[in-house]
């Protein structure tokens, strides 16, 4: 959904999917907002899923998720943080999130039946993902040197670098696909 040419992430989602600019950590003021700003839902199921996740540190943990209202966010500067714009980033981390789980047999991190996170430490692990830790997690994980060399390319915390990935020249020329 967007407003103008943007369009932003959040509206439907599987979080364990989602790349790490699609979370939020937020404060106990920051929690206040976001849960004045859903205070009206009436869908249970919604708002179970979108509400606040506390890690075992008990920091909250929330998707940047947002409500439409004529096909656009409603009042989103009411939330407590900056709504990330869809873009090939996001798509290329989804890839990765779901090649892990191909490769590995397991889902990138703890998650139910429709991919999304089970607490607030899957969240706070997607949402502090780091490079270095990454490569650890993955070459546990990925034992096939394609799989993830590709896991490693897609899996990458910098949605601007993440962004780089060439899809069309992978298809064509990556171990993984030959």
């Amino acid at each position: 959904f967007g407003s103008g040419d943007a369009s932003y992430v959040g509206s439907k989602f599987s979080s364990a999917v989602l790349p790490p600019e699609c979370f939020a950590k937020l404060g106990a003021n920051q929690v206040k907002r976001f849960n004045a700003y859903f205070q009206d839902g009436d869908d249970a199921e919604l708002q179970e899923k979108i509400a606040p996740k506390v890690d075992s540190e008990g920091t909250s943990y929330v998707v940047k998720t947002f409500l439409v209202e004529d096909g656009r966010p409603k009042n989103s500067g009411d939330l407590p943080y900056t709504l990330v714009e869809a873009s090939e980033a996001v798509d290329y981390w989804s890839l990765g999130a779901l090649l892990f789980q191909l490769v590995a047999g397991k889902p990138l991190v703890p998650s139910n039946r429709d991919d999304d996170c089970v607490d607030g430490n899957a969240m706070a692990a997607l949402a502090s993902w780091n490079d270095a830790t990454a490569k650890k997690y993955l070459t546990r994980a990925i034992k096939d040197a394609a799989a993830w060399d590709l896991a490693s390319k897609l899996l990458i915390r910098d949605p601007v670098e993440r962004a780089k990935f060439d899809i069309k020249c992978t298809l064509e020329t990556h171990p993984f696909f030959k």
